[in-house]
């Protein structure tokens, strides 16, 4: 099943805003955009979504616009490397997964 356009948070929800929730869900679909746009395929878009959701959500306090410090992102890194039931191509694949969140931040400003 193809990664739909829309919020993939399965987590608790927040009440938000009818614009901040437009705001999120434009967001998750520029990001599936580009994923797409990278040629990553199913089940991998899926992954790719998952992972760069994790990274979000590890920082509740900070919105995505402020998202974050080389000290927060080497932080989450080196805690998802210490994680023994990870393989290397699962770091791999959430390091490639922030780069893009992060690129669809710069991007879509």
């Amino acid at each position: 099943m193809p990664v739909q356009n829309h919020n993939p948070s399965q987590g608790k929800r927040q009440t938000y805003s009818p614009e901040r929730q437009a705001a999120i869900a434009q967001f998750w679909d520029k990001y599936i955009a580009i994923i797409h746009e990278k040629r990553i395929k199913e089940p991998f878009d899926r992954w790719f979504v998952i992972r760069a959701r994790h990274y979000i959500e590890a920082f509740p306090d900070k919105r995505l616009a402020l998202l974050h410090t080389r000290d927060d992102l080497s932080g989450y890194l080196f805690a998802l490397g210490r994680n023994s039931s990870w393989q290397g191509w699962q770091l791999k694949q959430a390091v490639d997964a922030i780069a893009l969140q992060r690129q669809t931040k710069l991007i879509y400003r």
